[in-house]
């Protein structure tokens, strides 16, 4: 409930750069592209001028071998664009990729100096790991602020008045790196650690999240394991969610 009050466009980012962006970045390499192929040409023309000698086969094949390189060249940056983008670990090399990139400059239409990458661009596909930036990543771990307050407007009976404490605490881990409080293990009560061991497989195996693929059921407990044993959550309840099959609730009739 909480993620009503996150932006649509947060809730449904699949990579680091919003669609518009990666296609008006696309575009503008193709521009760079081409403004760079024109240079090329004008120098040779300038230096067939400049010697006095005419056009012959050597030189377009000259010209076109540049061409080509220049062609080659903007497809190789668009390839390293394209891994930096993906919501996965960027490498160093990567990274010094974009910051190459970032210094490069293309003649615009009256010759200025135009660059290949923006600076905003460059800061989120720099984003080391995920998808988003801290400012989005913080207005989505507001959706735990957001319920809270949410249910805390509802009439509940007493033996479900703690409800909107423990949606409240949900995405907390044991060993203190979670959101929104940053608690440790003796600060969270069972109920949030039973919450929370069942929104992490459920994120885990979700169908509908854009910034992952789904895992199979395996996979997600094996994840599940190394959390409990790591500290993130609790290996007791871990334990219980496995032996006791908990995660078939949410499958259908064949086991999901």
């Amino acid at each position: 409930m909480g993620k009503l009050g996150v932006r649509e466009a947060v809730l449904t980012k699949e990579k680091k750069l919003y669609p518009d962006q990666a296609r008006y970045l696309t575009e503008r390499f193709w521009r760079a592209c081409r403004a760079e192929q024109l240079a090329a040409s004008r120098r040779l023309l300038e230096e067939l001028v400049r010697t006095g000698t005419k056009l012959d086969e050597e030189d377009l094949l000259r010209l076109g071998r540049e061409l080509a390189r220049i062609r080659d060249e903007v497809e190789s940056r668009l390839a390293d664009l394209d891994r930096a983008n993906q919501p996965v670990l960027l490498t160093e090399a990567l990274a010094g990729s974009l910051e190459e990139i970032s210094r490069r400059r293309f003649p615009g239409p009256h010759g200025e100096p135009l660059p290949w990458l923006e600076p905003e661009e460059l800061r989120l596909l720099l984003v080391s790991r995920g998808n988003l930036d801290e400012r989005e990543r913080a207005e989505i771990e507001s959706h735990v602020v957001n319920s809270f307050h949410f249910l805390m407007k509802l009439p509940w009976p007493r033996h479900l008045e703690r409800i909107p404490e423990i949606v409240a605490l949900h995405h907390e881990k044991l060993d203190g790196g979670g959101y929104p409080r940053g608690l440790h293990a003796d600060e969270i009560p069972i109920e949030v650690r039973m919450l929370t061991l069942c929104d992490v497989y459920d994120a885990l195996t979700a169908s509908d999240r854009p910034y992952k693929p789904s895992l199979g059921r395996e996979r997600a407990l094996e994840i599940l394991r190394k959390e409990g044993t790591d500290g993130a959550l609790d290996p007791t309840l871990v334990k219980l969610f496995i032996e006791a099959r908990v995660f078939q609730a949410t499958e259908g009739p064949s086991g999901g």
